[in-house]
């Protein structure tokens, strides 16, 4: 009932029943927000909460929560409190805990405000905090699309990235950022990119990745690109690359009911 926000409830469960409740309680109203909740379960029991409480306020951007949290209790909260809400980027929250709390963040909380697109949270966290982050950050932020973050990144921060930026934004089909990390960047890719290119049915990105990059691709690449009936990017690996397929291609292609696909690769292909 307190984890739901039904106070009428919990009134009346405390008046007229024995059991009482444990922590979750408080813990639970604390994550989904209900302050009217906390303060009495604050004020009429005695179970108290755990960390729990204010780090779950913190993730799910309940700002009032957690200053009363702060205010009124001794439990605090963890790193965590700054990484979710960093993660789920409610900046008031972050500022908060900076400047009333300890416990501080670790590098997840640049990591994840990268790969989910929040600009704003990791230039305050670049700006205003020193636990930094690493290369997953650059990684996860191209993979997801969000150039004005890996731009960024690039600009004000040394971790740089690993072949997994261009693989992802290879996979996701986006062409801006490949080409981006292309001409900025030197960690490249690796045959993974046109991989999951092909796989995706991502045909522009396959023949860019074929002019411009070295690194190549697997047999997954055709076996990839037949089980998606992409018979198109069969046919220019085909006719542009060694590696060929193997009879996965076939049986996957059938499997999935792609019949052009499964006649070309029986009049063009010996797999």
């Amino acid at each position: 009932a307190a984890v739901n926000g039904y106070l009428d409830v919990v009134k009346w469960l405390h008046e007229n029943r024995d059991e009482g409740c444990t922590t979750d309680a408080l813990d639970g109203a604390a994550r989904n927000g209900h302050l009217e909740v906390v303060k009495w379960l604050h004020e009429n029991r005695s179970e108290g909460c755990s960390v729990h409480a204010m780090n779950g306020a913190a993730r799910g951007g309940h700002l009032r929560v957690v200053k009363f949290l702060h205010e009124h209790r001794s439990e605090g909260c963890t790193y965590n409190a700054m990484d979710w809400a960093a993660f789920e980027n409610h900046l008031d929250i972050v500022q908060f805990l900076h400047e009333n709390r300890t416990e501080g963040c670790s590098r997840h909380a640049i990591n994840e405000a990268a790969k989910h697109g929040h600009l704003n949270m990791v230039q305050w966290l670049h700006s205003n905090r020193s636990e930094g982050c690493n290369r997953m950050a650059m990684d996860g932020a191209a993979t997801l699309s969000h150039l004005d973050v890996v731009s960024f990144l690039h600009s004000h921060r040394l971790e740089g990235c690993t072949v997994a930026a261009m693989d992802g934004a290879a996979e996701h089909n986006r062409l801006d950022i490949v080409q981006w990390l292309h001409e900025n960047r030197d960690e490249g890719c690796s045959m993974r990119a046109m991989d999951r290119a092909a796989r995706n049915g991502h045909l522009r990105m396959v023949q860019w990745l074929n002019e411009h990059r070295a690194e190549g691709c697997t047999t997954d690449a055709m076996d990839g690109a037949a089980e998606g009936g992409h018979l198109e990017i069969i046919k220019f690996l085909h006719e542009n690359r060694g590696e060929g397929c193997t009879t996965y291609a076939m049986n996957a292609a059938a499997r999935n009911g792609h019949l052009a696909t499964v006649k070309w690769l029986h009049e063009n292909r010996t797999e």
